[in-house]
């Protein structure tokens, strides 16, 4: 088996004989075909010193079930199945509550590589499965790209957007983007800001505004476009503590944050003025599972209806060039690297 570690900062190798997946009774076993680089995963990539074994456990992976457990039911060996979201019980307190992305019930696997490994396994309980069947015609790059659509799809709803509003979103990555895509389907003037010229450029179709935050002040321009009041909703898709004043700061008296990105380090300044002086909602962002009536994924819907797409947005690399997709979304040449076993 083959998985791919990060050994040091910023460095990434692919290991050779890692053990053997485990098929769990209630679950499956499913060959990758590609897995998508998570924000976490590079923030790990970033900051941590080793030794090794410290390594990513990818989770936007999508594949081909090759075992099934004793006790599992709804899926076969040969079905071509994607990760939308972790897996849960469905009938802990947490389940019931409709937080299901924080089950109290959900099982740690052993799971060496994760979806960067060429086997993952994967828990199917009734109600609660993270995998659904891959749709006839979805590529690789748009299977892997349904798990951070799905949480990002999450993040724009729990604003409760209304058409018309505006709404800024503060960090165009993937997750950033795709908050702008679910936006602008739902028919918002969205406002992108960003420092990157790649990721303003990606967004450009689906805003009404972008703003370049090295050249202008984002809290200024998004008031002057919004004839001074500010967004009607304000998205952090960054994770870091200045994106997360500036948000608070261009969102209107009254308006809703929602905080989308991934803190690894506690908010050292933080003034909770910004929020009782201008009555603002200020929700997390933890992506929850949200599918249809029908029980199919809202992101496997989007992309299937055109609602959200990954053109510009997804590209893909060769396990063996895994250290240059790492060092290629962490430079932001592209919004969203996608390590697959062939080119899809």
């Amino acid at each position: 088996m083959n998985g791919i570690f990060l050994v040091e900062r910023e460095r990434v190798a692919v290991r050779d004989a890692l053990p053997a997946v485990e098929c769990p009774a209630d679950g499956v076993v499913v060959r990758v075909r590609a897995c998508g680089i998570c924000g976490g995963d590079l923030k790990h990539y970033r900051e941590s010193q080793g030794p090794f074994p410290v390594f990513m456990g990818g989770h936007e992976f999508t594949g081909t079930i090759v075992r099934v457990g004793t006790e599992a039911t709804g899926f076969a060996v040969g079905d071509e199945v994607i990760q939308c979201y972790g897996h849960h019980c469905g009938r802990c307190a947490n389940c019931r509550l409709g937080h299901p992305s924080f089950c109290l019930d959900r099982r740690r696997l052993s799971n060496p590589g994760g979806g960067f490994a060429d086997d993952v396994a994967v828990v199917t309980p009734e109600g609660g499965a993270g995998i659904f069947r891959r749709p006839a015609g979805f590529s690789d790059l748009v299977a892997a790209a349904c798990e951070p659509a799905g949480c990002a799809i999450s993040v724009a709803l729990k604003a409760r957007p209304e058409p018309g509003q505006w709404a800024a979103v503060l960090g165009l990555g993937a997750i950033g983007h795709f908050i702008c895509q679910t936006l602008h389907a739902i028919g918002l003037r969205v406002i992108g800001i960003d420092l990157s010229a790649n990721r303003l450029r990606a967004a450009q179709p689906f805003c009404a505004e972008t703003v370049d935050a090295t050249a202008r002040d984002p809290v200024a321009t998004v008031r002057e476009i919004t004839g001074g009041l500010g967004a009607d909703c304000g998205f952090e898709a960054v994770g870091i503590e200045a994106t997360l004043g500036v948000t608070l700061q261009m969102t209107r008296v009254g308006g809703v944050v929602v905080l989308g990105g991934v803190y690894r380090h506690p908010v050292a300044h933080f003034d909770p003025e910004w929020i009782f002086r201008r009555d603002l909602t200020v929700i997390g962002g933890k992506g929850q599972p949200l599918v249809t009536a029908q029980g199919e994924a809202l992101a496997i819907d989007f992309f299937r209806r055109g609602l959200i797409r990954t053109d510009g947005v997804v590209t893909a690399f060769p396990r063996s060039h895994a250290a240059e997709a790492f060092a290629a979304q962490n430079g932001a040449e592209c919004l969203k690297a996608v390590i697959t076993t062939e080119i899809a």
